[in-house]
């Protein structure tokens, strides 16, 4: 399993090895994580590298690799009902490395910047801030120049083809 941190994140859990990988042979193993700051709160907002749906962390207490493993796969449990079957056995031998693309980036800050309202509004939970990014077009995921995708139902074909 390959976790992509972004630099701001690599230092603050103090990762050790931080290397250019390629992309995870099954897609559904690569994820990307960034930390933010929203009203005073540090946040961690952990995406699917291929498909982007994403999931969000409260990031108080997490200051080392091992934490952090933890708290993502708790997160990305609740949003693969089929994590048992197709993700936890990658997930002893995990992996971190630098950002995969640019546009992975930009799309993550993008949803950082949506996130970030939704947490100052105070109405919703994390999981529910998750759900409406999930549902956020992405034009990183349209087929075609001027397209879009949705990370929910890329997800959901990605878990469609790893069954």
């Amino acid at each position: 399993m390959i976790f992509r941190l972004s630099q701001k994140l690599s230092a603050k859990i103090k990762v050790r090895t931080f290397a250019d990988l390629p992309p995870h042979e099954k897609p559904i193993c690569d994820w990307s994580a960034h930390g933010f700051v929203a009203v005073r709160k540090h946040y961690i907002l952990v995406t699917n590298t291929k498909s982007l749906r994403s999931t969000l962390m409260c990031g108080k207490g997490i200051a080392n690799e091992n934490e952090f493993v933890k708290q993502a796969l708790s997160s990305i449990r609740e949003l693969a009902a089929t994590f048992d079957s197709h993700i936890a056995h990658f997930s002893d031998a995990v992996m971190f490395g630098k950002s995969l693309n640019r546009s992975v980036t930009g799309s993550m800050n993008d949803m950082i910047r949506q996130a970030t309202d939704m947490l100052s509004d105070g109405d919703l939970s994390l999981v529910e801030i998750a759900t409406k990014l999930n549902r956020i077009p992405m034009s990183a995921l349209g087929e075609k120049r001027a397209d879009y995708g949705y990370p929910r139902d890329v997800f959901a074909e990605m878990l469609e083809e790893a069954e």
